[in-house]
């Protein structure tokens, strides 16, 4: 694989998130403040990829790696929190 054919790969791969960060922000009246934290998910990781296409900085890269995982982490943690509250109706 060529450069030019990765960076291409990198920019779809971005666009591909921004496209799943719009979906989850669409969704976001049925699934609350779950779908925010996935669309902050998906905005920092196409912006990580678009971060390693522009040849940034190493540190600057993975720290917006770290802020998609903690995004990720509070994803979890909502998801879980909803399903305890949802069993406790029951």
């Amino acid at each position: 694989m060529t450069r030019e054919e990765f960076d291409i790969f990198l920019l779809c791969s971005a666009g591909l998130c921004v496209l799943m960060a719009l979906v989850n922000l669409s969704r976001a009246k049925s699934r609350g403040t779950s779908a925010f934290l996935l669309c902050g998910a998906f905005l920092a990781v196409a912006g990580c990829l678009m971060l390693y296409r522009a040849g940034a900085e190493v540190a600057l890269v993975t720290g917006l790696g770290v802020v998609a995982f903690l995004l990720l982490v509070g994803d979890f943690m909502v998801r879980a929190k909803n399903q305890v509250i949802e069993r406790s109706k029951k």
